[in-house]
């Protein structure tokens, strides 16, 4: 029986709980911001799904699923274009920019570290040793 744990070291784990928190906490900040500062509009909404996919996508992270790398980087595309338009309508924010460096950076450490094959065998490993104890419990 493989452990689920085993493909994960322990600098992995604590790189997934540490940037998670960290891109939570980002994250709610410039979402509070946001709705501290906003119009009311369509693309104010927009902007505030963002915010979300990107503190969903963080807490996917912490809880180290294999959907947490890719929802990062859907988030920090989106993160992107949203920073691009805010500028070209004049509106600046620091948070925001620390934030998209800071997605974007961790993007970049999460796919140079292969920690999504980890996090993809982590998840067949548990789904494995949940169907194996499926029957007897």
């Amino acid at each position: 029986m493989i452990k689920p744990m085993e493909h994960l070291t322990r600098q992995q784990i604590s790189f997934c709980d540490n940037a998670g928190l960290a891109g939570i906490l980002l994250g709610l900040c410039c979402l509070i911001q946001h709705l501290f500062f906003m119009i009311p509009g369509w693309i104010t909404v927009t902007i505030i799904l963002i915010y979300l996919l990107s503190i969903i996508g963080f807490f996917l992270l912490m809880k180290r699923s294999e959907k947490a790398p890719l929802l990062l980087l859907i988030s920090g595309i989106l993160l992107f274009i949203q920073e691009a338009f805010m500028i070209l309508a004049g509106v600046y924010s620091l948070a925001l920019l620390f934030f998209l460096i800071y997605v974007v950076v961790i993007v970049v450490l999460i796919y140079t570290s292969s920690l999504p094959k980890k996090l993809k065998l982590q998840a067949t490993a548990i789904k494995a040793e949940r169907e194996e104890w499926n029957g007897k419990v």
